[in-house]
């Protein structure tokens, strides 16, 4: 015969089994998130493992200057719990919106601590070798600080300081990844160093579209850009270009997968010189950067 107390106890079972289960749930689950760019993606995956969900806004080949997330990215940010933020020009216009549109989603800027350097502070001593009617200004700030190994480990930084706040179980998990890609990026500026022995102090380098100027400035080279202002040259710019070119002996010029490479190649030819190209997005961050370093080295 069941009895009320038979009853309570299956009742009290049950409730605990649900409440287990819940806990399990809740443990296993994947957090996820999302960053803008794919270089954030490998930083993630270095703190996180496999502990979370990790999706990119940004797709291969599409400017992060221009670049309109599509319905269906916008969609999954606001079941996301994370958006980590990089300061790149399509943000400008996408936080406010997501600001509005999903107040769950915890936006965290992982370049509140960098200050930006203007494109004109880039190209100081690029100028100082033109003539007053040469000079030519580049407008804005530099976005690109992912291409600086010492202000990566500022943005992981936040990075993992968020995670250890949001996801507190696995606190010390994340502190323990920090510390080892902390210890890579190291070893990671020692071999671009070492691939970059040979090169005089303020060593140039030609690019299209100027994105290697955090890159430039930590390993003291000077970055020479054919692209102004988003524009390609116009003929009598391309005679300055010509001119740079042989004064510095550039040996190669280096182009990116969003943006078209003619006039790079025109300028090669004319130089003699090959076109290499060096994908500042490329999701094996450690790997492009070793490769241009490689490349810059070469004499």
């Amino acid at each position: 015969m069941v009895t009320l107390r038979n009853l309570l106890f299956l009742l009290f079972l049950i409730i605990i089994a649900g409440c287990s289960n819940k806990t399990s749930d809740s443990a296993s689950a994947t957090m996820k998130i999302f960053v803008s760019i794919p270089p954030q993606k490998y930083f993630l995956e270095k703190l996180c493992v496999d502990r979370a969900e990790i999706s990119v806004l940004l797709p291969p080949g599409a400017s992060p200057h221009s670049y309109e997330p599509k319905p269906s990215q916008m969609a999954r940010l606001s079941k996301s719990r994370i958006y980590f933020s990089v300061g790149g020009d399509f943000e400008a216009s996408l936080l406010p919106r997501l600001r509005k549109s999903c107040p769950n989603l915890l936006i965290i800027p992982t370049d509140s601590t960098i200050t930006r350097i203007t494109f004109d502070e880039e190209h100081e001593a690029d100028h100082a070798v033109e003539t007053a009617e040469e000079h030519h200004s580049h407008h804005g700030t530099d976005p690109h600080i992912w291409l600086s190994p010492e202000l990566v480990k500022e943005q992981v930084k936040i990075m993992a300081d968020a995670l250890c706040e949001i996801d507190t179980l696995n606190r010390q998990f994340y502190r323990q990844n920090y510390s080892l890609f902390i210890e890579q990026i190291s070893s990671l500026q020692a071999a671009i160093k070492e691939r970059l022995k040979d090169c005089k102090s303020g060593e140039p380098f030609m690019v299209f579209h100027p994105s290697w100027g955090y890159f430039a400035r930590e390993f003291n080279l000077t970055q020479i850009a054919i692209e102004i202002d988003g524009k390609e040259p116009s003929m009598r710019e391309l005679g300055i270009i010509f001119k740079k070119a042989r004064a510095d002996s550039i040996h190669t010029i280096f182009t990116q997968p969003q943006f078209s490479s003619r006039s790079a190649e025109l300028i090669a030819k004319q130089l003699n010189v090959q076109v290499v190209s060096a994908d500042p997005l490329a999701e094996n961050w450690d790997e492009s950067l070793l490769k241009l370093s490689e490349a810059i080295g070469k004499k």
